[in-house]
């Protein structure tokens, strides 16, 4: 596969792989370390996360400034195809552990909340587990929107590098897609659980469906980057 990559090294690539994974991890993460709270923290614990969530912005713009830099340089579509491609493989691998075991999700998050300052509440019981399907396949239906948001814009202007500028708001209209989505049926499943205080129970749902999200972009993006490399 090193040769999807000849014109520029392949730790370059890697890197915009590991910023994307460590932007959307974070993300998830800001909501499992919220579900340590208890009702009367919940405000100190979201002004904390929030600050948490907003860092992660700049491994965000790690990923896409290096995208755009292989773009104006003049790299082939189906090495941008691959390396998006590779970089939500990369995402989906983090959060593989995190959805398969609640306990590494619940001592990563303690550990990240001490950083923010913010202690777990004492006497909830962390094994309990409580799936929400409604929560799981909103989080994946919205979570693969915003996949698509983050590699098709970038695909397209590989392919048509005059229009460039045109392509980006292709990406600004399928996140705003996604955002509505997002804050349609995933948020107010995710804050009414917050007010029951049963956010901890059911978070597990929320990083199993940022997984599937994530691992059902990376195939199709992988799939047809083997495709258009034929």
């Amino acid at each position: 596969m090193l040769h999807y990559l000849d014109e520029y090294p392949i730790f370059v690539a890697l890197l915009a792989g590991i910023g994307l994974s460590i932007s959307l991890g974070m993300e998830t993460l800001s909501w499992t370390v919220r579900s340590l709270a208890d009702a009367g923290q919940m405000g100190h614990f979201i002004s904390r996360t929030n600050v948490f969530l907003y860092g992660a912005r700049i491994f965000n713009l790690l990923f896409v400034m290096l995208i755009s830099f292989f773009i104006d340089s003049g790299m082939g579509a189906k090495n941008i195809l691959f390396i998006i491609g590779l970089s939500f493989v990369m995402v989906t691998i983090f959060h593989g552990p995190l959805t398969f075991s609640k306990k590494l999700e619940t001592d990563v998050s303690k550990a990240i909340g001490l950083l923010l300052g913010v202690s777990a509440a004492e006497g909830i019981n962390y094994n309990i587990c409580q799936p929400s399907v409604r929560l799981a396949y909103f989080t994946a239906l919205s979570t693969a929107v915003f996949t698509a948001g983050l590699s098709v814009p970038y695909v397209l202007a590989s392919w048509f590098p005059e229009y460039r500028m045109t392509m980006s708001t292709i990406s600004q209209i399928i996140n705003s897609i996604g955002t509505v989505l997002l804050l349609f049926l995933v948020d107010p499943l995710m804050y009414r659980m917050m007010d029951k205080g049963a956010l901890n129970s059911s978070i597990s749902s929320y990083v199993k469906g940022r997984f599937m999200g994530y691992g059902i972009g990376a195939i199709i993006l992988v799939f047809i980057s083997l495709i258009v490399a034929q």
